[in-house]
């Protein structure tokens, strides 16, 4: 009996959960804005970036990104835009795709978010 009481601990302790949500872009969003500057965007190579979070039962974060993006939605998003930006020359993301992973093991919640898309570089005309 203490054997199979074991084994449905050891069984439950080393289970976990997995999902992969993938964002995108499936109707025209239209958009209208006046605006005074004349400036052109120089589109690039692909570019991308990641962000994890770690949290103890989806509620305790043990730790996550510390660096966030102005102007994008959602603590991971940004990280993640944040990231890729760093580390091209870009200016902004062309057509950003969002995909989010999640790992749910027993107690600890792992959250990876990656961004993908275009660098693009603003160039100012004067």
């Amino acid at each position: 009996m203490k054997i199979k009481f074991l084994f449905l601990i050891s069984i439950l302790i080393l289970t976990s959960c997995s999902t992969t949500n993938k964002s995108y872009v499936n109707a025209p969003v239209g958009v209208s804005a006046t605006v005074t500057l004349d400036a052109d965007v120089t589109l690039g190579s692909q570019i991308s970036g990641s962000a994890e979070e770690v949290s103890l039962f989806g509620l305790f974060i043990l730790s996550g990104p510390t660096k966030f993006a102005d102007n994008v939605f959602g603590g991971l998003k940004a990280a993640a835009a944040y990231d890729a930006l760093e580390d091209s020359d870009a200016d902004v993301i062309v057509n950003p795709q969002y995909v989010y992973e999640v790992n749910n093991a027993l107690i600890i919640k792992t959250v990876t978010c990656t961004v993908t898309g275009t660098a693009g570089k603003i160039n100012v005309k004067n």
